[in-house]
């Protein structure tokens, strides 16, 4: 009983807690392991007003040195629930979150993702902010964690996740933040990540969809222990962006059709309509373009077959748009025909699609004769836009299998003249004067 009241009176004054400060925390240990009931009556007590500013925060880090079992903050959770005095409970928590969250080298783990999961149960927005701010910051400093740790960090996310997306209201950031840890952790969890983030992905009426696809984009090439899911990622990013293409030339044709009709009659129209900004818009196509050599060759078939589908929806969306649809040329491979746009300037120049023609040319180079056969029989299957087969006819001159490949092609008109300057590259590469 002395030990308590001497405990009191110092965490009473400010002087003692600043001078005192090691003999108050061995005190609280003591307390904490022969009154555990009586320590967090003291806890709560201490958030009155005339509390000491420094006497709460030596509480609060006592606590992160002392929880060591999951259910060592089970009082707390249970505080939280029956308490009315709502604020006061807020302001413990937010203190204990926070202070945790500011040495996560000290805190163990599994008590503070267990308290996390309980209290965002209770669906309040004010206790689930400070329980997601928690997560992110035992993410964000400390890069050094075990396994175990990602295990606990991973299902708390996708505990916190679940709840805040179900509530689809003001919550879009601490789901971004949620889709991230579950991508930070997918490798401990890739099954139960992959079915969250799908989710994700195809609810397009969710008011956090772009946001989610968007971080999804941007670490793509850590959900590759899942490639279907990552082709997931790969088709609907491309087919909203295509989307807002495909009607930014709509705009952009009309205008070029009006600018033709009043310079024919001596008038002038205001500036060609810029796009405009989409949900995802470039910063996700970019961002896909970045990662996808690593799809290629963490799943060669796969990715080309992703590839070649984004493309060629590509293609058709801004074909579509065209007052003057393409025509397609129809040549044979292997027998086979083979349908595709010649030419098309847009997309050449496209940074996007550049990247992602040369991810399939540096993976056809590399591949060994069985995989380079596969390849071909699936860029046939996929009807392959132009761009992709002129990109590969440029790579014959050091490649005798492309040579070979396209050996039945010189014998069709069609494909001479679609890869007419492809194939004249080819000739002066190969010339013997060339060596």
């Amino acid at each position: 009983m002395k030990v308590k009241r001497n405990l009191g009176s110092l965490l009473g004054d400010h002087h003692a807690v600043v001078f005192e400060r090691r003999g108050i925390l061995l005190l609280l240990e003591e307390e904490w392991h022969t009154d555990r009931p009586g320590y967090w009556r003291r806890l709560f007590a201490a958030t009155e007003d005339d509390a000491p500013a420094l006497a709460r925060i030596t509480l609060a880090q006592s606590v992160v040195r002392l929880a060591r079992q999951t259910s060592d903050l089970e009082p707390l959770v249970g505080v939280v629930v029956t308490s009315r005095d709502r604020q006061g409970v807020l302001r413990v928590v937010r203190a204990l979150f926070g202070m945790a969250g500011a040495d996560p080298l000290a805190v163990e783990y599994a008590p503070w993702l267990h308290a996390c999961s309980l209290l965002a149960q209770t669906g309040s927005d004010d206790i689930l902010a400070p329980c997601a701010t928690l997560v992110l910051c035992l993410f964000d400093r400390n890069r050094e964690r075990s396994t175990e740790q990602l295990i606990l960090l991973s299902r708390c996310a996708r505990q916190l996740f679940g709840i805040a997306w179900r509530k689809d209201g003001d919550d879009s950031g601490i789901i971004a933040g949620m889709v991230q840890a579950i991508i930070e952790t997918f490798v401990v969890a890739p099954d139960e990540g992959a079915t969250i983030l799908a989710q994700a992905l195809h609810a397009r009426s969710h008011s956090a969809w772009p946001t989610c696809v968007l971080w999804m984009a941007n670490m793509a090439d850590q959900l590759l222990g899942r490639p279907d899911l990552v082709a997931q990622v790969y088709s609907v990013v491309i087919d909203v962006f295509a989307s807002d293409e495909a009607a930014h030339d709509a705009v952009q044709g009309a205008w070029l059709e009006q600018a033709r009709v009043a310079d024919a009659e001596g008038r002038k129209l205001s500036p060609i309509p810029k796009p405009q900004p989409g949900a995802l818009r470039r910063d996700a196509v970019e961002a896909l373009a970045q990662h996808v050599a690593k799809f290629v060759d963490a799943a060669p078939v796969l990715a080309i077959r992703t590839i070649v589908r984004c493309l060629n929806r590509w293609l058709s969306r801004n074909d579509a748009a065209r007052s003057n649809p393409l025509t397609h040329t129809v040549i044979s491979l292997r027998g086979r025909p083979v349908s595709f746009v010649p030419r098309l300037a847009y997309i050449s120049e496209n940074e996007w699609s550049g990247d992602f023609r040369a991810s399939i040319v540096k993976r056809f180079v590399a591949a060994d004769s069985a995989e380079f056969s596969s390849l071909v029989d699936e860029l046939i299957d996929a009807q392959a836009p132009g761009v992709v087969w002129e990109a590969l006819v440029n790579t014959a001159a050091h490649d005798a299998r492309m040579r070979s490949l396209i050996e039945e092609w010189f014998d069709q008109p069609a494909a001479l003249q679609a890869f007419a300057d492809a194939f004249a590259r080819l000739i002066v590469r190969c010339s013997p004067s060339r060596g």
